[in-house]
């Protein structure tokens, strides 16, 4: 009897530790898949020949700053030449990482972020202008010609430039400036109807917002964004008198 009771209170510890290993095996699950994403910010913008600028890189994974990225690299070159740069960005705490570069010639130019973390990898690329805004009018009008002739912020060619800037750091519930400057055959435009379009991306609902000539061609307005995140902004320019009916889109991150 005691033989047979032995053998009972086996079986019952057995059973327990089988329903244990099934209860963790049922609770543990399947991990959702959630993938990193990279922004890339420059700035100061616009980003003007033999200065220099700050490439950015901020890896998220959901609402998670990814610090722990195993490797990013940035990869430059200009348009139609086949010498690409590739340079590691440092690390900056905050899920930043960056880079400090030079331009030595105007021109359109290209870059990637090649980004390694937590076993995903991401390539997101960004294109953007280098600028000469000391230029005289016939260097400006004849780089322009080279420089644009394919892009859409221009109109008439290569008439109108449209150079987007906006404040390094933009934060939730804080004032941020939006700004833009307008060249038109090589000399600042006046007295154009300028207009900011904003929406947060991936989201249908636009706000179009007014903005006043600070000074000679250069146009700012103020927007206070209430959620992080990643944002469009479309610069709307008209100048009647001209015939000038042009816009370009950027992208800011708001923190």
């Amino acid at each position: 009897m005691r033989y047979f009771a032995i053998i009972f209170a086996i079986m019952l510890i057995i059973s327990g530790c089988g329903t244990n290993e099934e209860k963790q095996e049922s609770n543990s699950g399947v991990e959702e898949f959630v993938p990193i994403a990279v922004d890339i910010v420059i700035h100061p913008s616009p980003i003007e020949v033999n200065k220099e600028v700050t490439f950015e890189a901020t890896v998220t994974q959901g609402n998670e700053k990814v610090d722990d990225a195993s490797d990013v690299e940035f990869e430059v070159w200009k348009d139609d030449e086949e010498n690409h740069e590739k340079i590691k960005g440092e690390n900056q705490g905050d899920g930043i990482y960056s880079i400090k570069k030079s331009f030595a010639n105007i021109g359109t130019y290209h870059v990637i972020a090649h980004v390694q973390a937590r076993d995903l990898h991401t390539m997101p690329q960004r294109d953007f202008d280098v600028v000469d805004l000391t230029a005289t009018q016939t260097e400006t009008d004849t780089e322009i010609e080279h420089q644009h002739a394919a892009e859409g912020d221009h109109h008439h060619g290569s008439d109108l430039l449209i150079h987007f800037m906006s404040d390094e750091k933009m934060k939730v519930d804080e004032e941020s400036k939006l700004q833009t400057h307008l060249t038109y055959k090589g000399a600042p435009l006046q007295g154009a109807k300028v207009r900011f379009e904003v929406w947060p991306d991936g989201q249908e609902k636009h706000e179009f917002i007014d903005a006043v000539e600070a000074k000679n061609g250069e146009y700012s307005a103020v927007k206070t964004f209430t959620e992080k995140g990643l944002y469009n902004v479309k610069v709307h320019v008209e100048k009647k008198d001209t015939d000038i009916h042009d816009h370009k889109e950027e992208k800011v991150t708001i923190q």
